[in-house]
């Protein structure tokens, strides 16, 4: 007698096949179903950022995938809970995570030299200001374009 092949079960049939996982799969497509919601409430391309919606009391916890899009999105803030109120009247918050994927590895940032010419022009600029934070400041930086220069 041959081996009876075996073809695995799906995995969406697996987590209705348990009620533990059909549970899990439920609250799946609840959170899905949120996050589409709130993406379908902001302008593009701030939507594609948004990573992961949930609901917790009276608090809309929102994970994005960097700083920038944090801003945006607190500037969006007070509109979605407004919008959101309507599937869920009890929201009064926003909440905003942020979620920097760990393999991207960032850019590394250019360093700017000062010309000679431009470190002396602040420098120039330094001695005519008469607030001393300011000098001081300007000074720094005319200074540090300088010592690139040797």
């Amino acid at each position: 007698m041959g081996k009876q092949k075996t073809i695995p079960d799906k995995v969406c049939s697996l987590l209705n096949s348990g009620e533990q996982l059909s549970h899990l799969g439920r609250m799946l497509d609840k959170q899905q179903a949120l996050l589409q919601a709130v993406r379908g409430q902001l302008p593009s391309p701030l939507d594609q950022h948004c990573l992961y919606a949930r609901i917790s009391g009276k608090l809309l916890i929102i994970h994005t995938d960097s700083p920038v899009w944090n801003a945006r999105l607190r500037f969006h803030g007070p509109q979605l809970i407004r919008a959101m109120q309507q599937q869920a009247p009890h929201l009064r918050q926003l909440k905003i995570n942020i979620h920097i994927d760990s393999t991207v590895k960032p850019t590394k940032r250019r360093q700017i030299k000062l010309s000679k010419t431009s470190a002396a022009q602040i420098l120039d600029a330094a001695d005519s200001i008469d607030d001393p934070q300011l000098q001081a400041a300007l000074r720094r930086l005319g200074n540090s374009g300088r010592k690139k220069e040797i």
